[in-house]
């Protein structure tokens, strides 16, 4: 747990609205931190002050709070003949933040306010019905009664209060205005661009004179155009060509995010880079002079797919001399490996499907060099048809999630036919060796709360620009979607080992094992390196160049180690099939100026995280 997780619960905790496990994790993290043992006292004594003097207050309030009421509702002076009414409830303390605050509020400036009178009938008053009404900056007045308030703000306000089936609608010709709504009621503002919906909110509207309209939300929700959901914190701008312009938080959010993802992909092709430059370095003496570049029509694919195993073999050192003369080999071979698959890194040509389906006969002949020359074909030519049908996957016009779900079943395929026929120990040794770019795809966590569609809206219409028939459509299918997607996750729950799900859907990390003959202890946990780049159990010096490890916390035999990484791979593309489906529909829905803005070209599958599983 983390302290600002403790500070948003705090008040929650020492009113005990919380479960008794929830309580006892929060009361655990406290004692062992000194601040947030802080943050409990004050808590504990803002608690026992609302519960004497805060009371009192709201009950003061409260009285002025009616009073004012009685002078401007039409069924308190008799215009209307009123109807017969529950007793009104007595006052009680606020249990939530937003509650405790104002009640906080209420007991510093309570007694302030009445006595200076500012609760009486020379408070704001019911705006008049169809007419043109202006407001000078700092006048207030009421829509239809209490819990509706519209405050001019820096300029002038012109207006207009108008009965629509029952429901108040503002029609704000020009200025800039606050409204006020309380919970439980709503209101309509309409604009030159739009009408804005909302019900126990706080916003801003600013109306300009060349039609220009701009919506701030302070506090609560409002819809735009019936279309557009803006949240606290939200600023959307329409020019006077109705060209919207949001400046949302939830978006803000989601760029942050991304930029992480991008740091993090940044900071292992940098390391990558100085892997590669160091390889380079060593390998100008061990190709002894080998600036010969073969022709594409005399790679040699037999010795290219043993050298490639030689590379992902993390049985052997980084700097052993049989990585050195694989390396060796690529270089001569670099131009032809070009110009044929057009890889810029033949260390790295191993994630072409077309290329893995030329050296597949000699990548696992070095894998099993025991296993029979059938077998070894067998396996080969199961290899070239599935990344065939890869191949012709990636060339059609596909997204990237769907891209990399081709190969991700191509991948899968491959190692299914070696376990099935060169046996599982061969299929363990090219596991824990596993090329880090046959992990096709890869998982995005969102958090699951009441934004996350909205979030997931705002995202997509930024991205594409989509009008508002669109949008609406969009908010349908992102429904579907995120219950598809969650039911995906439900199977990928049921299917995995607990620790394989919590790892593969939330990232969560435990130890890495020692794979069989590392030299550990059978059983034992060995310190978690982080990742590749920090180097192999055996050979502390060898960066390698897959993903083998698996993340457990203890060691797997032959058997296991294979059926979780066939495990692994289909969750993913179970958890790929709804992000496929909303992509295809998606797409459907564009322009074909949309569609050239593309999707996200990262192939990762969005993981829903509930709140509360942090």
């Amino acid at each position: 747990m983390i302290c600002h997780e403790y500070r948003d619960r705090v008040d929650e905790l020492v009113d005990g609205l919380l479960p008794p496990e929830e309580s006892g994790r929060l009361h655990a993290h406290a004692a062992g931190c000194d601040e947030c043992t802080v943050r409990r006292n004050q808590a504990e004594r803002f608690r026992d002050l609302l519960a004497n003097e805060g009371a009192a207050a709201l009950q003061s309030w409260e009285a002025a709070r009616l009073a004012l009421a009685a002078a401007t509702d039409p069924y308190q002076t008799g215009e209307i003949t009123p109807v017969r009414t529950e007793e009104p409830a007595p006052p009680r303390v606020l249990r939530y933040r937003f509650g405790r605050l104002a009640a906080a509020a209420v007991l510093v400036a309570s007694a302030g306010f009445l006595a200076s009178g500012l609760l009486s009938d020379s408070g704001p008053q019911v705006l008049a019905m169809d007419e043109l009404v202006h407001l000078a900056s700092g006048e207030s007045g009421l829509v239809g009664g209490p819990g509706r308030l519209v405050l001019a703000e820096t300029r002038n306000v012109d207006l207009v209060v108008r009965d629509r089936d029952g429901r108040f609608v503002v029609d704000l010709q020009r200025g800039d205005a606050q409204f006020r709504v309380d919970a439980g009621l709503d209101l309509f503002v309409a604009t030159k661009q739009g009408e804005i919906e909302s019900a126990g909110a706080v916003f801003l509207v600013d109306v300009r004179g060349d039609g220009a309209v701009a919506v701030d939300v302070q506090s609560g929700r409002v819809v735009f155009a019936e279309a557009q959901h803006l949240y606290r914190g939200d600023r959307l701008e329409v020019d006077p060509s109705g060209r919207p312009f949001l400046v949302s938080r939830a978006r803000f959010e989601q760029l942050v995010l991304e930029r992480k993802l991008l740091a993090k992909e940044v900071a292992e092709l940098r390391d990558q880079a100085e892997e590669l430059e160091e390889h380079v370095a060593q390998m100008g003496a061990a190709a002894g002079g080998g600036d010969e570049q073969l022709a594409p029509g005399d790679l040699p694919f037999d010795a290219l797919g043993a050298a490639q195993w030689t590379l992902l073999d993390r049985r052997l050192a980084r700097n052993a001399v049989e990585k050195q003369d694989a390396m060796a080999l690529l270089y001569r071979h670099a131009a032809g490996l070009r110009e044929r698959f057009g890889v810029a890194e033949p260390w790295r040509a191993v994630s072409n499907p077309a290329y893995v389906a030329e050296i597949a006969g000699g990548l696992f002949r070095a894998v099993a060099p025991e296993a029979s020359d059938a077998r070894i074909e067998s396996v080969a030519a199961a290899t070239r048809n599935a990344m065939t049908q890869a191949q012709a996957a990636l060339d059609a016009d596909m997204t990237a999630v769907e891209s990399g779900a081709a190969l991700q079943r191509a991948f899968l395929v491959t190692l299914r036919s070696v376990e099935t026929e060169l046996g599982v120990e061969a299929a363990a040794t090219f596991v824990r060796s596993f090329p880090r770019d046959w992990q096709a795809l890869s998982t995005f966590t969102m958090r699951l709360d009441d934004r996350t569609e909205s979030t997931m809206v705002d995202f997509w219409k930024g991205q594409l620009d989509l009008d508002n028939v669109q949008s609406m459509e969009l908010r349908r299918l992102v429904r579907v979607y995120m219950d598809e997607a969650q039911a995906a996750q439900r199977v990928v729950s049921a299917m995995l080992p607990a620790a394989d799900a919590d790892r593969l859907l939330y990232g969560r990390r435990g130890m890495r094992f020692t794979p069989n003959g590392s030299g550990g202890a059978r059983g034992d946990a060995q310190a978690d390196p982080d990742d590749e780049s920090r180097g192999d159990a055996r050979n502390p010096d060898y960066r390698g160049w897959g993903r083998g490890r698996s993340e457990r916390d203890v060691e797997l035999g032959p058997s296991e180690t294979v059926a979780s990484k066939l495990r692994e791979m289909d969750a993913l593309l179970r958890l790929a099939e709804p992000r496929i489906r909303f992509e295809t529909a998606l797409r459907s829905l564009l322009r074909a100026d949309q569609i050239e803005k593309g999707f996200r070209p990262i192939p990762q599958v969005l993981v829903f995280r509930p709140a509360g599983n942090d």
